[in-house]
């Protein structure tokens, strides 16, 4: 079993489970399936691709989709691991690995300097429609809003952070699968008290479209995960900070989303060397490089 201790992240509380003192035993074995949340693939494939490297055996495969994709099919048992950017129900097996920055971005050529959370909340909730209305003076003056679609666990973690209703309770989202719901609903264990993006949003699949979108589309502002922002868009400090490890670690930066690696129950074998792996010193340096490890 793991032995957790806690993390304290706002606006987050993780269990992070050290890895034990034993490893299991491995031998060549049929590769392991990863369904992961686009959010997490940047970051899954450098720790896959050093996992196989110290260990000639393992072939680690990585599908992208959204969080409740991953969860849905390692409940299927269509994938040996889920990586999911939010937390899960509790009757699934779950171990955090990093924390990660959601970033606001507009088109690389946009005059914005930065943005309050109030002002955040304001545009993607569809109240603020105008860039004259921030002081802006831009070409395309109408706003684009650039959401995510139903079951992205990085949207989970912008609405519970970006969107929350001041005053409310904060709240850590969690994602559960509903066996008689259609594929693409997911369900919402525990809701925030967050105002709704605006139902005008332009819903994208995946983290590499929000980009595209905003990339191609002056008056476009959307949300993505830190490791997806590129010189092809503009990232947006928030109250004066922007998304790096630093400032979550200092508790600055609010948007946040949590890194999981999830199962059906306890894994053991080649996937659960790496997630072994993928919590060990080494494992925890790869992350450090981008992101917030969950172990020091």
């Amino acid at each position: 079993m793991l032995s957790c201790l806690l993390v304290l992240t706002a606006p987050l509380l993780l269990a992070a489970c050290a890895r034990p003192t034993a490893t299991p035993a491995v031998t060549p074995q049929a590769p392991i399936k990863v369904s992961a949340s686009t959010a997490m693939v940047p970051l899954l494939t450098r720790l896959a691709r050093a996992f196989e490297a110290r260990n000639p055996w393992a072939t680690v495969v990585i599908e992208g989709g959204n969080s409740y994709h991953a969860l849905r099919q390692v409940q299927a048992s269509a994938a040996d691991l889920g990586a999911c950017a939010v937390a899960v129900a509790d009757e699934v097996w779950a171990a955090p690995i990093a924390l990660d920055a959601v970033a606001i971005i507009v088109h690389r050529d946009n005059p914005l300097e930065s943005l309050t959370l109030a002002q955040v909340r304001d545009i993607f909730g569809g109240r603020v429609w105008r860039w004259e209305d921030l002081g802006i003076d831009w070409v395309e003056d109408e706003i684009v809003v650039v959401s995510r679609e139903e079951g992205s666990g990085t949207r989970m973690a912008f609405e519970a952070t970006a969107m929350t209703v001041p005053g409310s309770e904060t709240c850590q989202p969690r994602l559960a699968v509903d066996p008689q719901a259609p594929p693409d609903r997911a369900v919402h264990v525990k809701a925030c008290q967050a105002d709704p993006v605006t139902p005008t949003a332009a819903i994208m699949v995946g983290s590499e479209a929000v980009v595209a979108y905003v990339q191609e589309h002056r008056g476009a502002i959307g949300y993505v995960s830190q490791a997806h922002v590129s010189l092809a868009v503009k990232d947006v400090p928030i109250e004066g900070l922007r998304p790096n490890p630093a400032d979550i670690q200092s508790g600055g930066y609010l948007l946040v989303e949590p890194f999981f690696l999830v199962a059906p129950h306890e894994p053991d074998g080649p996937p659960r060397a790496f997630v072994d792996f993928c919590l060990s010193a080494d494992g925890q340096a790869i992350v450090a490089q981008g992101y917030v490890p969950v172990l020091k």
